[in-house]
């Protein structure tokens, strides 16, 4: 899920990314580059499977393992119903609506660099 015009768009913006940890790049349906690096217990994936994990299996059924792919589907398919400055610095929260009735929340940096995501209801 890596394409590598889309990567070219990171070099272009002068973002800092370790290739090999990216799990995947999109854009949603507003034209925002998104992406999702393996990360840490602080941010990317890592984060999201050590702190969400239960959260997509109790309010979607998904595993652990679908997180990334459900969250590429998500972004890329699904329709963005709210943004707002983050309180992360320079960041956004964003919500999408996907799969006609549940949305994600995804805290990203202003590069879109996914930080943070959790399934909520709508």
């Amino acid at each position: 899920m890596i394409g590598r015009e889309l990567l070219s768009e990171l070099v272009r913006q002068k973002v800092k990314y370790t290739e090999e940890d990216i799990i995947f790049i999109t854009k949603d349906k507003e034209g925002k580059l998104i992406w999702l690096e393996r990360g840490n217990d602080i941010s990317g994936l890592t984060h999201i499977i050590l702190n969400h994990s239960n959260d997509f299996l109790n309010v979607f059924g998904i595993k652990t393992d679908e997180i990334a792919l459900y969250l590429y589907n998500a972004i890329t398919n699904g329709e963005m119903v709210s943004s707002r400055p983050s309180k992360i610095k320079g960041g956004l929260d964003r919500v999408y609506e996907y799969d006609g009735y549940y949305y994600t929340f995804v805290g990203m940096g202003d590069n879109g660099f996914i930080v943070t995501a959790f399934p909520t209801r709508k």
